[in-house]
C-alpha cells in the first residue's frame, strides 16, 4: 500500500460549515492496519470485522500519516 494514496483518497465524512476544515474522515480497516503496522500504533480495531475506520482528521488521521512517512 501507498501512503500517499490513503491520505488522497481518505473519505472526508465531516467538514466545517464553510466546507474549508476537515473534521473527520474514514479509511479501509485494511488501510488503518498498514498504518498501524507501520508506525507502531496500537490498533484498538484489530479482530473487529469493520470494513472501514472513522477518525479525528486533525487528532488521528494526520498525525497517523505523517508518522508513516517518517517511519
Amino acid at each position: 500500500m501507498n501512503i500517499e494514496t490513503i491520505y488522497q483518497n481518505a473519505e472526508i465524512t465531516s467538514a466545517s460549515v464553510c466546507g474549508r476544515h476537515y473534521n473527520r474522515v474514514a479509511i479501509s480497516y485494511d488501510e488503518f492496519a498498514f498504518l498501524t503496522e507501520l508506525t507502531g500504533a496500537e490498533n484498538p480495531f484489530k479482530d473487529y470485522g469493520d470494513d472501514f475506520v472513522e477518525m479525528d482528521y486533525h487528532g488521528e488521521f494526520i498525525p497517523l500519516i505523517e508518522n508513516a512517512r517518517n517511519a
